[in-house]
């Protein structure tokens, strides 16, 4: 079995806004024809984010769609290290 790929993080920041960062190698990690319902996917975190990110959030926490599924969910980024290491390339998507 392949190593889980890490494909986001979702975090509330300082200010308490829900933020979205993606892995670099996002489009080359997900198959051609499943790039544009990704895309929609993502694309729609920010707007529902405005509307009621706690849900958002939530919703994310045990998200379960085809081949992305919630990993790991916590509180503080720092209380997972392997997490932080992997995710220190990533970039905002959209937000």
């Amino acid at each position: 079995m392949a190593e889980p790929f890490v494909i986001a993080l979702v975090i509330f920041n300082d200010k308490d806004e829900l933020r979205v960062f993606v892995s670099p190698l996002l489009q080359g990690a997900v198959a051609e024809r499943d790039w544009h319902y990704v895309e929609a996917l993502f694309d729609d975190f920010p707007v529902r984010a405005k509307s009621d990110q706690d849900a958002l959030f939530r919703q994310l926490s045990s998200l379960s769609v085809g081949p992305i599924v919630t990993g790991e969910v916590g509180s503080c980024l720092a209380d997972y290290p392997h997490l932080a290491d992997i995710t220190k390339n990533f970039v905002p998507f959209r937000n």
